[in-house]
């Protein structure tokens, strides 16, 4: 089984520097469960989304607010049913050209041979300084919505996931 959620992961994280939604798609469980644990005071897109379509969706806003410069799987540590993959990431605010280099890890757990959730932890304080440069980059210093692409009442009304 090990083999097989390799290869498995190896597919998704290609189709993730593809930014290729209907083949990140194919490995999601209508139930699967993404959460990003940081709080939104560092990142405004942190928290759990729940099922694949809340999930997906939450994929297609960031890669609308970045570019994906680098994404290297530098490890995976398989057991049965749960891997742990260690990712040097450096992506590019569109709108700013300010760069978040960080390295980030993701747990997964597998029933069945299929992914159910994931769980993202970052260094937080690589993003806390990515959030000072953004900040500095935008005329009013509102990173939170430059991140968004919002303003502030938009960020206001969007609704809320549970915090992670």
């Amino acid at each position: 089984m090990k083999d097989a959620h390799r290869a498995l992961l190896e597919d998704f994280y290609d189709a993730w520097r593809q930014q290729d939604f209907d083949w990140l798609g194919s490995y999601l469980p209508s139930d699967f469960r993404h959460t990003i644990k940081l709080p939104s005071a560092v990142y405004p897109l942190g928290g759990t989304r729940d099922g694949k379509a809340a999930v997906l969706g939450h994929w297609r806003l960031v890669t609308r607010q970045f570019d994906i410069l680098q994404y290297d799987v530098e490890a995976i540590v398989l057991d049965d049913d749960h891997a742990a993959v260690e990712i040097a990431v450096r992506y590019q605010h569109k709108a700013t050209g300010a760069v978040l280099a960080t390295t980030k890890t993701n747990f997964w757990t597998f029933e069945a041979g299929w992914p159910v959730t994931l769980t993202e932890h970052y260094n937080v304080a690589d993003l806390l300084r990515f959030k000072n440069d953004l900040a500095a980059l935008v005329p009013d210093g509102d990173a939170v919505a430059a991140v968004l692409g919002t303003s502030k009442q938009e960020e206001a009304e969007r609704p809320v996931d549970r915090p992670s």
